[in-house]
């Protein structure tokens, strides 16, 4: 939980394990090979839902933060649960999304299950506490059907820190991805039945690789 909700504060990260205790896969979620973090637009904030149950008695009981990244129109959010008291049902308003707004979801913990988030299908938030806490990424439906999750193993799956230039059409879709030479990108998409597809793209010699969909094919 430590690396996760640090991973959502935008600012800077110090490691202060022991010489030769740090755990490798835990520092790799957060920040690129090159040691480049993987940044949120904005600090992640509790919902209102937290001080409204405190205020009125209706609401989150517990700790639920969330903040976002932008790509161009493209809005991925990212849901921070832990210590929920009460079984809750978390709605596209209270993420900063309209009513009309298609989105598709996966928990870190059961990343190859995706479902869907609507006006009518809110995100169940589960009683937890700071062992079993649940971390949500919330990505729109681009109009060929898909949704781009990002990167897979990274708590920040979608930084404008590594992508840009998404563009999208009926189609499919394209974004570029900065690292350096030969490093390797664990990707996650939502096709248009709500499966998983995942791809490794390797970063090119001139640091940059593009991801594109085009008619159901994934291509880097």
């Amino acid at each position: 939980m430590q690396a996760a909700s640090i991973a959502l504060t935008t600012g800077p990260i110090a490691i202060g394990d022991a010489v030769g205790q740090s755990n490798a896969t835990v520092i790799k979620s957060l920040c690129t090979q090159a040691g480049m973090l993987l940044r949120p637009a904005k600090p992640a904030m509790f919902l209102d839902a937290i001080a409204s149950r405190q205020a009125f008695g209706r609401g989150i009981d517990g700790y639920v933060v969330a903040t976002h990244t932008n790509l161009g129109p493209v809005r991925t959010t990212y849901v921070l649960a832990a210590m929920v008291q009460e079984a809750y049902e978390l709605r596209l308003s209270q993420l900063g999304y309209d009513s009309s707004q298609k989105l598709r979801y996966f928990e870190r913990n059961s990343s190859s299950v995706i479902h869907s988030m609507a006006a009518d299908e809110p995100i169940p938030l589960a009683i937890s506490d700071r062992l079993n806490f649940e971390f949500f990424v919330v990505a729109p439906v681009l109009p060929n059907g898909w949704s781009l999750f990002g990167e897979m193993d990274k708590w920040v799956s979608l930084s404008a820190d590594r992508f840009s230039g998404l563009s999208a059409t009926d189609d499919g879709f394209r974004v570029e991805a900065r690292g350096i030479a030969g490093e390797v990108l664990h990707l996650g998409f939502s096709d248009q039945h709500g499966q998983l597809q995942e791809a490794e793209c390797t970063v090119g010699a001139d640091n940059t690789v593009t991801v594109a969909v085009a008619f159901g094919a994934i291509g880097c």
